[in-house]
């Protein structure tokens, strides 16, 4: 060994003497015995113990299978391992089992994973579904899984469609198609589900702040309240009034303003300019205190109270600083001439000022904001449609009542092929107007020409997917 290392010196263009050669023979042979006695001493045991660990995955006892998944996803040849042990003949919890193996190492087994989409327990086919979620990237044609899966006859498996398609359409707007295919007939929890799940996965609420006590004077006194049954008219809080309804109201900010609403209720949802910062369901009372961004300007405040168990009256609304003071540069409607002037300036505003409406999807919400425009029948008017979301959209004006017949008709629509070329606006006689599709960041400028009935006109984006919750209404009156 002596000789051999003196040689390597010697071709490396090392000059003699080498005084080190025999010590650095020593380590090398120290070295080589140390790893040979490891690999004699613990090889075995090593190639045992993983072994053991696939062998664990057929255990009783989800504790032990969980227990030995935690170690196979940290194991480096655990891979191999795995495709090895799926070659004796698996059931299908069995290979989801290693399926998600593999993916802790960033694997896949399309061919698995198809036959767990075709298994007969609904479990197992939604497991499988989930997975696409987070393979997508490195599967071939995910989208026409998951249209195959939306078709699915247990609900569990069309649940799991709508929520990977919530997730990748994040990155992929063209997956939103996919919610129009997704059946809910007669089955309302899915249907809540898909509504839920069209708005994304993004939180629009605001941070939640703990507040000790609100300012005096901060209450909104004067609101526009709309009751079922009953045209919208000035409410101020103390009068008489019902306890299912949506109230408006206005405040002027001289610039970008942090602001802090709080209410206590058990079912509510405020909206600011149309985007909800505050959505409660609860049987309790609760105090709800969010931080806002007050836009420079007017801005509306709008405020639902649904029906619930138990869901009380109608309940203040307060707004001060972040400091838990009262402001003294925001101006509130103090009487009802005050709030009738911030509400004409705010349509004026959004362009909603004799000839012209402005309407705007809101961004990451699935949302048009104003939800609700009021025009003269016969009225010759200017639509401008902005698109500030991350997703196409279109804006489509319906016959009264129409709007899940229409709606439902552009769902089918994803299975055309020329649908898109058609701005995926049904061909029907329920629909009176329709701008085409509107890229992310564009905006189109149209003629309407209002109904001549008085009556109320949906509105609602008919990409597939989006109107069963992306919906406002005009309202044809003299």
């Amino acid at each position: 060994v002596v000789d051999l290392v003196t040689k390597w010196l010697s071709t490396a263009g090392i000059q003699p003497p080498y005084p080190d050669a025999e010590d650095i023979a020593i380590s090398i042979m120290a070295t080589a015995g140390t790893l040979l006695g490891y690999w004699v001493l613990f090889g075995r045991r090593h190639r045992a113990r993983r072994h053991q660990l696939a062998n664990e995955l057929l255990e009783a006892q989800d504790l032990v299978r969980d227990h030995a998944r935690r170690h196979l996803r940290n194991t480096q040849s655990a891979p191999a391992l795995i495709d090895k042990w799926l070659q004796t003949g698996r059931t299908d919890e069995q290979i989801l089992q290693a399926l998600w193996i593999l993916h802790a190492h960033g694997e896949v087994r399309p061919a698995l994973l198809h036959k767990l989409l075709r298994a007969e327990p609904s479990e197992i086919r939604a497991a499988a579904t989930h997975l696409i979620r987070f393979q997508a990237a490195q599967l071939k044609a995910p989208a026409q899984l998951l249209q195959k899966m939306a078709k699915d006859p247990h609900p569990r498996v069309r649940t799991e469609v709508i929520h990977v398609v919530s997730h990748l359409q994040q990155k992929d707007s063209a997956y939103a198609a996919i919610l129009g295919q997704v059946s809910t007939t007669g089955d309302e929890a899915l249907q809540t589900v898909l509504e839920d799940a069209s708005h994304g996965v993004s939180s629009g609420l605001g941070p939640e702040v703990p507040v000790l006590e609100k300012p005096s004077g901060s209450e909104l006194q004067y609101w526009l309240l709309r009751e079922e049954g009953a045209p919208e008219r000035i409410y101020k809080f103390g009068s008489k009034a019902g306890s299912h309804g949506t109230m408006r109201t206005f405040v002027r900010s001289p610039r970008l303003h942090r602001a802090v609403l709080s209410i206590r209720h058990q079912y509510v949802r405020v909206l600011l300019n149309g985007v909800p910062v505050i959505n409660a369901a609860t049987w309790w009372s609760s105090d709800w205190n969010v931080q806002i961004q007050l836009q420079q300007g007017v801005n509306q405040i709008e405020v639902q109270y649904p029906r619930g168990r138990n869901s009380g009256r109608y309940a203040p609304l307060h707004l001060f600083s972040p400091r838990g003071t009262k402001f003294n540069d925001v101006q509130v409607p103090i009487d009802m001439h005050a709030l009738g002037k911030l509400a004409i300036d705010y349509h004026k505003a959004r362009g909603q000022d004799g000839s012209g409406l402005r309407i705007s999807a809101v961004p990451n919400q699935l949302a048009f904001t104003p939800t609700e425009l009021a025009v003269k029948p016969g009225q010759k008017l200017t639509v401008t449609f902005d698109n500030p979301d991350i997703q196409i959209h279109n804006l489509v004006l319906v016959q009264s009542g129409t709007e899940a017949k229409v709606g439902q008709l552009a769902d089918q629509m994803a299975q055309d092929p020329d649908a898109a070329a058609r701005h995926y606006v049904p061909a029907t006689e329920e629909v009176l107007w329709a701008t085409p599709l509107v890229d992310p960041g564009g905006k189109v400028t149209m003629e309407l020409t209002a109904p001549t009935e008085p009556g109320r006109y949906p509105y609602l984006c008919t990409f597939p997917g989006h109107w069963r919750v992306m919906k406002g209404m005009l309202i044809v009156r003299n």
